[in-house]
């Protein structure tokens, strides 16, 4: 427990420094938040969507289980050394399993997107509308459409996040690289793009193919699939933090919030557990020994309930901060338009880009006049 501590200091080590250098963006990471609530607020059925999600992937694991270890765990008593063995082919069987597995968590986790993006979208396009729908209506009539016209956009998503996303996790940034340019050819649309969560929920929003959402959303310089949501390798995924003027520095500092919040409540329900449980649990007849396993369970136990519960809440306010972003990002453009349909949206995510627009116009003034100096000279 005691070297076991020490990633949770790193963690708190990486994450601190990460707020110290986008620290002037914290004000407006928890507008977003406030706002997020809000658009949550306003549709309660969403509520009930991430706790009907997490109960979805908990049956299906359990269902999955059974199926694993029947059909994995098939084998053959060893006469030599009297043990069981695993056929050699009951190892490509088990892997399958395993990626059906992950591939069915992405689709749960995809529906949930879809219909989240969709009833935000709904809410900031056409919440003053009379007679306006409540918000269960709303959300049924998005989850018809998530199960219909873009289920099969999120399987391949999914797919694709598996197949492609974590190898580009997982291998170096140049390994990363070549197999991007290798597969662009294939697929004309960056593979880090296609890959974005974003383009799930930029294809809800607007009941686009996955491949035009992806090329819509590569042309929104401000939502570059390179920012840290979408960081080809986790060594990079902190780098962004120097860039402390960025238009999505807000962005991701509420995601990071988000994130934080999750990690540090599971982590104090687990430690608190395993603490309680060791004080109370005493082995009768002997006054200084003390249970120790027991108390470790308990501690797993009350993490994971943790993690899996605050998940449900995290994964929705995370899915209506990007909703929002995409919903103003689809009204104001490249072009940095007014937004119309929610100004508070566009204060709160304005800014970042009135920015960024701002340092390229500079950006382009100091090109033209070194390209005049040369020519004067």
């Amino acid at each position: 427990m005691r070297w076991g501590s020490l990633v949770p200091a790193i963690v708190a080590t990486l994450w601190a420094y990460t707020v110290l250098r986008t620290r002037h963006a914290t004000g407006r990471a928890i507008s977003i938040l406030s706002f997020s609530c809000r658009i949550l607020s306003a549709n309660p059925a969403l509520l009930p969507l991430g706790f009907a999600t997490l109960a979805a992937t908990v049956i299906w694991t359990w269902l999955w289980t059974l199926m694993f270890t029947r059909v994995f765990l098939g084998g053959h008593l060893s006469m030599v050394n009297h043990i069981f063995i695993i056929d050699l082919g009951t190892w490509w069987l088990g892997a399958y399993f395993v990626l059906t597995h992950l591939w069915c968590l992405g689709v749960i986790s995809g529906i949930q997107r879809a219909v989240t993006a969709a009833t935000v979208s709904q809410w900031y396009f056409h919440r003053l509308i009379a007679p306006s729908p409540s918000s269960w209506q709303i959300v049924q009539a998005a989850f018809s459409h998530s199960l219909g016209m873009l289920f099969g956009t999120i399987c391949l998503s999914s797919l694709l996040s598996l197949l492609i996303r974590l190898p580009l996790l997982i291998l170096p940034r140049r390994c990363a690289s070549i197999l991007s340019l290798a597969a662009y050819s294939c697929v004309p649309t960056p593979l880090v793009t296609l890959t974005n969560p974003l383009t799930i929920t930029h294809a809800s929003v607007h009941s686009l193919p996955l491949m035009i959402s992806a090329r819509s959303l590569s042309q929104l310089t401000f939502l570059t699939p390179e920012g840290a949501a979408a960081a080809p390798h986790y060594r990079h995924a902190f780098a962004y933090a120097n860039d402390g003027n960025g238009g999505l520095a807000p962005y991701r500092m509420a995601k990071l919030f988000l994130h934080a919040n999750r990690l540090i409540m599971s982590l104090s329900l687990g430690f608190g557990g395993w603490v309680i449980s060791a004080r109370s649990l005493q082995i009768p007849g002997d006054g200084n020994t003390r249970g120790s396993m027991y108390a470790y369970v308990v501690g797993l136990v009350a993490g994971v309930i943790g993690w899996g519960v605050l998940g449900a809440i995290e994964g929705i306010l995370a899915v209506i901060v990007d909703a929002a972003i995409i919903c103003w990002a689809s009204e104001v453009g490249v072009e940095g338009r007014e937004a119309r349909y929610c100004r508070e949206a566009g204060e709160i995510f304005g800014s970042g880009q009135d920015e960024l627009l701002m340092r390229q116009t500079h950006d382009i003034g100091e090109c033209d006049a070194g390209a005049n100096s040369w020519r004067a000279f």
